[in-house]
């Protein structure tokens, strides 16, 4: 018996009939479009992310070498202090607030002790309130 030849046959592509290939085709690339845009911007995310990264590296080494420095200045006391360098002290803020608080008790004290004649309770409570919100103003 003898050996039949077979043939091998390579297919180069396969034919398919479209109904409407015009349209299908701006589909196609329309998707493709929006693939590569979509690539782009998952590029410039990642380009941004390190960048944020870098960033953030640089800000935690600039911390440790401020820390670093700030030991090394208390350590030496190279630093003089303001009675050293003959300034005065200035009076904190809370000695501020507690001599304006001073003030206003006396003047409430003031309001207090001048009653108007003939007025009733709720017109000298409102009388108080316009002078309690013109002082809030000027502040």
């Amino acid at each position: 018996m003898k050996k039949k030849k077979t043939v091998k046959q390579e297919i180069t592509g396969i034919h398919i009939k479209i109904d409407r290939p015009i349209e299908v085709r701006k589909q196609i690339l329309k998707y493709a479009i929006e693939v590569a845009q979509l690539l782009k911007s998952y590029e410039d995310y990642k380009e941004l992310h390190h960048k944020k990264d870098q960033i953030y590296s640089n800000l935690s080494d600039n911390f440790y070498e401020i820390k670093d420095l700030e030991k090394k200045l208390t350590r030496g006391h190279s630093l003089p202090t303001l009675k050293q360098l003959g300034f005065e002290e200035k009076p904190t803020e809370k000695e501020h607030i507690i001599e304006t608080t001073q003030e206003i008790k006396i003047e409430t004290k003031q309001i207090i002790t001048e009653k108007p004649k003939g007025d009733s309770e709720i017109e000298r409570l409102k009388n108080e309130l316009k002078d309690i919100e013109n002082q809030l103003k000027h502040l």
